[in-house]
C-alpha cells in the first residue's frame, strides 16, 4: 500500500513537462493505466474511474465504446411500492437482471426503516396515511439519483405509445417534504429538512406530491415552506428577566449570610 502511494507521488512529480499537459482526470487515468499494468490486483480502482467517466459521458447504450448501467424495472415491492414500474440500477447482480436484487435490497431497507420511525416518541405519526406518504418519500430518495443515492439509469422512451415508456424514479421535491413534515412529523423541527432540498425544480426532475389512495395529492406548494423554525417554541422574556433577578437576590443573600457567619466566628 505504501509503495503504491510512493509510486503515485513519484509518477506525478516526474510527469509535468510542457508537452505532457493533461487535465487532472486524464492524468489520474494515465497513472492508473500504468499501475494497472504493473499491479493487476488494483484493476478495481481503475475500473471505477473508467465507469464514472463513461457513465457521465455516455447516453447511447448501443455504442460499443460505452459502458452503460444495467437497469431493472422493479416489481413485487411490499413496502417501497413507489418504485414499482420504475428503473433502478442493478448493482448487485448486473449479469443476471432477473434477480432484481437491488429492488429487493431497497424494499428490505424500507421494511427495516419502517419498523423504527413510526409511533409515539419517534419521527412520524403512526397512521395508515402517514405510513404511505412517508415510505413513498423515503423510497423515492433511495431509488433515485440524488446527493445521497446513485441511479445512473435513464428513462426508456422508445416507441410512440407513452404507455410503453419506463421512467427512473424522481426524488421528492421540497413540496413533497413539506407535506410529510406538516401532516406526519411528530416534531415541527422536521420542516428544517425541507429547506435543505433545492427548489426549483418543482416537477419533472423531482416528485412534487405523494399518491393518496391512487390519486396525486396536488397541494401546489411549489417552493414555499410555511415556517423556517419551530413556531411553537417561544422564549418568555419576562420569565428570563425574573430568573435573572432571583439569581442576583440569591447571590446577595448568600454573601450576607457568609459575612454574618464570618463575623460571628
Amino acid at each position: 500500500k505504501y509503495f503504491l502511494n510512493f509510486f503515485f507521488v513519484f509518477y506525478v512529480t516526474t510527469s509535468t513537462s510542457s508537452d505532457y499537459v493533461k487535465s487532472d482526470f486524464d492524468e489520474r487515468t494515465a497513472i492508473l493505466d500504468t499501475l494497472d499494468h504493473l499491479f493487476p490486483n488494483i484493476t478495481t480502482s481503475k475500473q471505477l474511474v473508467d465507469k464514472k467517466r463513461e457513465l457521465s459521458d455516455c447516453y447511447d447504450c448501443n455504442n460499443k465504446n460505452c459502458i452503460c448501467p444495467k437497469c431493472v424495472k422493479c416489481s413485487a415491492m411490499s413496502v417501497c411500492t413507489a418504485l414499482i414500474g420504475h428503473l433502478v440500477e442493478e448493482v448487485y447482480y448486473p449479469d443476471n437482471l432477473d434477480y432484481k436484487e437491488t429492488c429487493k435490497v431497497l424494499d428490505e431497507l424500507g421494511t427495516r426503516t419502517q419498523s423504527v420511525i413510526f409511533g409515539n416518541g419517534r419521527t412520524f405519526r403512526d397512521t395508515p396515511q402517514c405510513r404511505d406518504m412517508v415510505m413513498q418519500y423515503l423510497c423515492l430518495f433511495s431509488g433515485s439519483n440524488n446527493d445521497m443515492y446513485t441511479n445512473h439509469c435513464q428513462d426508456e422512451l422508445s416507441g410512440v405509445d407513452p404507455a410503453t415508456h419506463v421512467y427512473v424514479p424522481r426524488p421528492p421535491c421540497r413540496s413533497f417534504c413539506v407535506q410529510v413534515a406538516t401532516v406526519c412529523a411528530n416534531s415541527p423541527n422536521f420542516i428544517i429538512t425541507c429547506s435543505e432540498i433545492k427548489c426549483p425544480p418543482t416537477e419533472s426532475s423531482c416528485t412534487p406530491d405523494p399518491l393518496i389512495g391512487g390519486q396525486t395529492l396536488a397541494a401546489n406548494l411549489g417552493c414555499s415552506v410555511p415556517y423556517a423554525k419551530n413556531p411553537y417554541f417561544k422564549s418568555d422574556a419576562s420569565k428570563v428577566h425574573i430568573s435573572v433577578k432571583l439569581s442576583i437576590y440569591l447571590m446577595l443573600f448568600l454573601t450576607i449570610l457568609f459575612l454574618f457567619s464570618y463575623n460571628t466566628i
